[in-house]
């Protein structure tokens, strides 16, 4: 059944990684919005809903992976 609307997903941090702290730093550096996973109960992870689609959703994702390759 197609969903009816945003779909949501998580990804597993590096062990040891802070989600709040890592969060916070790509919110307040790259203007990327994601919520701790400690939050639903799931330290060491983060939320990501996928609202924006197309280029815009890519370019979240991609500085997402930036992020967390440095």
């Amino acid at each position: 059944i197609p969903s009816q609307g945003p779909g949501f997903g998580s990804v597993e941090l590096p062990e040891g990684m802070d989600d709040l702290a890592f969060a916070e730093q790509l919110h307040d550096k790259h203007g990327v919005f994601l919520v701790p996973g400690s939050m639903f109960e799931l330290p060491g992870t983060l939320r990501i809903a996928w609202q924006q689609s197309g280029e815009r959703l890519q370019e979240g994702l991609d500085i997402v992976a930036g992020a967390l390759a440095q």
